[in-house]
């Protein structure tokens, strides 16, 4: 110390430059809290992960940063036709305008199912949502621009989103720290005054603790800005509530030993030299135990946790400050450091901490009763309620938290800050397949429970794209096989008809033309016997009168032959009438097959076009076992009917043959009977005139020789006639044999037909099956012309990154976003789509769940798991320390177990305080790790201002000096308790919840420390402690005289 007054100079220089250095060189620190005041989460939570992908969709996507904004207009009383119109030029307008820096623009006039979306079922408010590019630009300098473009008079306009409410918060945070500086620097001043009664004092006090805090603020802010030192909106004030409250009490420790050596007329170096053996001892253990307490924060992982490592770099300036500056400044002034104070006389003792500490040596049972009294309230009361509401931070008035509730109110709050899915692939998601399984991801998130609306590339209005999905698209198919299944019925049944008829048609008719082969060969028998007849009439008529009766009896032979022949050949031109027709009635039958058979082919052709489409546009069809039976059906049907169609054709031609013969037949036989009912006539008049036979002689000669002559021509005709008639039997039979055929393969082609309708009826009840209502089969599918439609792209430029690797869904919750509720649905939405990815072919996908509520189930875990590892350590710290400086465990235990006391205690009060009394939901969830940190760290101060004195006066008695030490250090730290929880009550003002209730935290647990638990349980731990000690002596109880205490059995 004697040699830091030597170099007073230096040290005044030393610590100038530094400050100058440090103001001139160190950022902004409202700039910080807006870029890095901000929770970070590591890489391992699904927050974080969403956060780092989504930065990276908007960089491939935009080109840089973008900031989601959504644009509010409201009117209480309901839009007018014509205020939508203002409203839609307007955003025309501002989507137009490039000054503004806006990428994307949806607006509720876009289409129906925007409007829907955006447009309140109450026709109050219209919202549109923007995405603006901040790489050039802040959000306060986006919000300066683009607030006045969307005023409209007679509207309610406001800008809100989640960074506009971060940035309300951090400009809140600001607003804080500067109230909190000012109304520090007026209590601790005016409080100085009091304690010390003079002016001077507190100005060098806080101007020794002002330069600490500002060469600490300047250097946490160079490592913010050039390392990445952890940061926090709650920095700048810890660092403020820190420095300048226990500063404040160090330097009163120490300025009020060094006035109390003064006054007992010790030289002035003398003085500074025992002033800092003693009271600086204390103060650099309760700086040591500060230290460790804050340094140990920095083994936590969390970057809002570790931030108040910048505390402890604090606290290293401020005991420099106080072991450098302090002592030179009391060499300098001397006494004018309490001007106009001329009594130098040290601190009083304390009434209440001397009555308090000599009641529980006394009543030990007490003083631990007091102890289990104190639980009570927290083992009956504390449920530990936690809020992660930001809102809350920043109050009712900010147009950002106005527009949030407008939103609330008429389209739900999760519409405001919807939570967000995000994944990554390494291949390029925007194939068939890949949309298939989004799709299926979107299902998915439809179906949980709380998930109000999911917005994505498959479905970027929340609606079903229907003519994209498979149950749409084979509908056509469907129909077409069933007209396909309905014309083969058709076909099949003409066939089985037609195969019937075939087969009635071609039994009995040719024993019919075996019979007309027979009359006609009768017929030429019969005409043999006619030539015979008239020759031996010509013969008897050249012979004269003498065959008169033989002529008559032979003429009556004649007539009664011409008239079986002329039956017969009646017969025989019914037979091929007959014949004619059937074979007429046949040929529009097989016609009718042929036209059939051509249907037939047509509809096959179909058939196999239907089945190729269908297993190009879904392959995992190529191996159904009904469908390769249809394919190979239509194929052999392919492969049949060419022949069919060429013997059908063969058979057409054979029947129009023989036809024509059955003409030319018929034909003749109408000669011969004209020409039998000539002979018939003849003979009739033969036999008439055979009584006149010697008249006619001469004309029956000469008509007789004209019958004799045309015998042989028809003869010859009959001959021609048989011989045509077993042509026709041969034809007959060849065509008998191929009908026959053709009725086998008519049958056949009836049977595989109704097979192919069986496999189409099976391919059809297939199709219903996979792409049916209900159905898991109902697989979202793009064609590849739709896929590259630009209207098909546009709408995945909303959701997927330009390489199409990143895919993102938008989720509005039918919850509050900052609710613990929302926090589960965030949650139960990140672990069912990961499990059901697990379960597809895509498992190496970077997944992220983003979103308010997503962060604020991460944040809650990872505080649950910093908080218990930073109490671990930081008692571990403390408690190492404690042995160290006391070297009892005893003494370690109740002054840690008083610590934490007072923030149980604390902390339960005021949760019931702020929950019962101002509405809301829990205390700030950074609340019980701050308010730990705080208490712990600033509380054992207290501790050990007493037991450095306690250890003063050891050697007259663990009892006489446990009541010393209270008496001696009780103004002390009552001052100093009173003094830091004025600094903490001048966050009262700033009006940021989180501060209020660390603030009255740490009060709670600083007036419990200093009025109830440090002036009773230490002094009975102490007691209870010597008489355990003592158990085999006589117990003494300590009486104070005027001289001092004295022992009384």
């Amino acid at each position: 110390m004697r040699s830091i007054i030597r170099l007073k100079w230096f040290w005044l220089v030393f610590w100038v430059a530094i400050l100058a250095v440090i103001l001139f060189t160190m950022p902004s620190m409202d700039t910080l809290i807006r870029e890095k005041g901000q929770p970070n989460l590591s890489g391992t939570y699904s927050s974080s992960t969403a956060s780092k992908l989504l930065a990276e969709f908007h960089k491939s996507d935009k080109g840089g940063k973008n900031l989601d904004t959504i644009l509010v207009f409201h009117n209480p009383k309901g839009f007018q036709s014509e205020q939508k119109k203002q409203i839609e030029q307007k955003l025309k307008q501002i989507e137009q305008n490039k000054n503004l820096h806006i990428q994307s623009l949806l607006s509720p006039f876009e289409s129906k199912d925007a409007e829907k979306r955006l447009l309140s079922a109450d026709q109050k408010t219209i919202m549109a949502i923007a995405s603006v590019e901040k790489t050039t630009q802040t959000i306060p300098q986006i919000r300066a621009q683009l607030e006045p473009q969307i005023k409209i008079e007679g509207i309610q306009t406001y800008l809100t989103g989640d960074g506009y409410i971060e940035e309300d918060y951090a400009k809140n945070s600001i607003d804080g720290v500067k109230k909190t500086e000012f109304f520090t620097i007026i209590f601790i001043v005016l409080v100085l005054i009091l304690v010390f009664r003079s002016p001077v004092t507190p100005i060098i006090s806080l101007l020794i603790v002002a330069v600490a805090y500002l060469i600490a603020q300047g250097t946490v802010g160079l490592l913010v800005e050039y390392f990445d030192f952890p940061f926090a909106n709650t920095t700048q004030i810890f660092l403020i509530l820190v420095l300048f409250g226990v500063g404040t009490d160090y330097n009163i420790l120490l300025l009020m030993r060094f006035k109390e050596e003064l006054g007992l007329g010790k030289p002035l170096l003398t003085s500074i030299v025992e002033t800092y053996r003693t009271a600086g001892k204390t103060v650099f253990y309760s700086g040591l135990a500060v230290l460790i307490g804050f340094s140990m924060i920095g083994f936590s992982n969390f970057s809002i946790y570790q931030s108040a490592v910048a505390v402890a770099i604090g606290i290293v300036f401020l005991l420099g400050a106080l072991f450098t500056l302090n002592p030179i400044i009391m060499a300098l002034m001397a006494q004018r450091l309490f001007w106009p104070l001329k009594n130098f006389q040290g601190h009083g003792q304390s009434r209440l901490w001397s009555r308090l500490g000599h009641f529980s040596v006394i009543r030990v049972s007490i003083s631990i009763l007091l102890v289990v009294v104190l639980c009570i309230p927290v083992f009956l009361f504390y449920k530990n309620q936690l809020s992660f509401n930001n809102l809350a931070e920043i109050g009712p008035d900010s147009p950002s938290v106005k527009g949030f509730h407008v939103v609330s109110q008429s389209f739900g709050a999760g519409q405001t800050l919807p939570t967000t899915l995000v994944i990554k692939s390494k291949t390029p998601m925007d194939s068939a397949n890949g949309l298939a399984f989004l799709d299926q991801i979107h299902e998915r998130l439809t179906q949980i429970k709380g998930v109000k609306d999911v917005y994505g590339p498959t479905r970027p209005n929340g609606q079903y794209l229907n003519d994209l999905y498979l149950s749409k698209q084979t509908k056509g198919v469907s129909s077409g096989i069933n007209q396909s299944s309905s014309g083969l019925d058709k076909i099949s049944q003409g066939l089985s008809t037609a195969s019937d008829k075939i087969k009635t048609s071609t039994s009995g008719d040719l024993n019919d033309i075996n019979k007309l082969i027979d009359g006609t060969v009768s017929v030429r028998s019969g005409l043999g016997q006619v030539q015979t007849a008239l020759s031996q009439i010509n013969k008897g008529i050249k012979q004269g009168a003498t065959g008169a009766e033989q002529i008559e009896s032979g003429l009556a032979d004649l007539e009664i032959a011409l008239k079986k022949v002329n039956s017969s050949t009646k017969q025989l031109s019914s037979g091929y009438i007959q014949i004619s027709t059937s074979l007429g009635k046949l040929a529009p039958g097989y016609q009718g097959i042929a036209s059939g058979i051509n249907s037939l082919a047509a509809w096959n052709s179909t058939i196999q076009t239907s089945v190729a489409s269908l297993e190009k546009d879904h392959p995992e069809l190529e191996d159904d076992a009904s469908l390769t039976s249809l394919k190979n059906a239509s194929n052999s049907m392919y492969q049949a009917l060419p022949a069919l169609q060429q013997n059908i054709t063969k058979l057409n031609s054979s029947l129009s043959s023989l036809n024509n013969s059955l003409a030319s037949a018929n034909k003749s036989l109408s000669q011969i009977s004209s020409a039998q009912s000539q002979i018939t006539a003849g003979t009739t008049q033969l036999k008439k005139g055979a009584g006149n036979l010697a008249k006619g002689l001469t004309q029956g000669a000469s008509g007789q020789s004209q019958v004799i002559s045309s015998i042989p021509s028809m003869n010859d005709g009959l001959n021609a006639i048989t011989n045509g008639q077993r042509k026709v039997l041969a034809g007959l039979n060849d065509f008998e044999s191929k009908m026959k055929e053709l009725q086998q393969g008519l049958s056949q082609s009836a049977t595989g037909l109704d097979k192919i309708n069986n496999g189409l009826s099976t391919a059809n009840n297939y199709l219903t099956e996979v792409t049916g209502e209900g159905s898991p089969y109902g697989t979202f599918f793009v064609p590849k012309e739709v896929r590259n439609s630009k209207e098909f792209q546009t709408a995945m430029d909303l959701y997927m990154s330009k390489d199409r690797k990143i895919v993102t869904w938008t989720i509005p919750l039918s919850v509050d976003p900052y609710s613990k509720e929302a926090m589960l649905i965030a949650h139960e939405i990140d672990t069912t789509i990961r499990e059901t990815i697990s379960h597809t072919q895509y498992t190496n996908l970077q997944i992220g769940t983003g979103g308010v509520s997503s962060v604020n189930y991460d944040l809650r875990n990872i505080s649950d798991e910093d908080f218990s590892l930073t109490i671990i350590l930081m008692l571990a710290g403390i408690g190492v320390l404690l042995l160290i400086m006391y070297r009892s465990v005893w003494i370690t235990v109740t002054i840690l177990g008083t610590l934490i006391l007072a923030y149980y205690f604390s902390l339960t009060v005021s949760e019931n305080i702020f929950t019962n009394f101002f509405g809301v939901t829990g205390l700030s969830w950074t609340i019980p790790f701050f308010s730990f940190i705080m208490i712990i760290a600033l509380g054992v101060d207290y501790s050990i201002f007493v037991m450095m004195r306690y250890k003063e006066y050891k050697h007259q008695g663990m009892v006489v000096a446990i009541l010393k030490a209270v008496e001696r250090t009780g103004s002390v730290v009552i001052s100093a308790a009173i003094i830091l929880a004025g600094t903490f009550a001048a966050m009262y003002p700033s009006g940021v919840t989180t501060l209020v209730q660390i603030a009255t935290v740490v009060i709670i647990a600083l007036l419990l420390l200093v009025f109830v638990l440090l002036p009773m349980v230490l002094p009975a731990s102490i007691s209870l402690l010597d008489r355990i000690m003592k158990s085999d002596q006589e117990t003494t109880i300590p009486e104070k005289s005027d001289d001092g205490y004295e022992y009384y059995s």
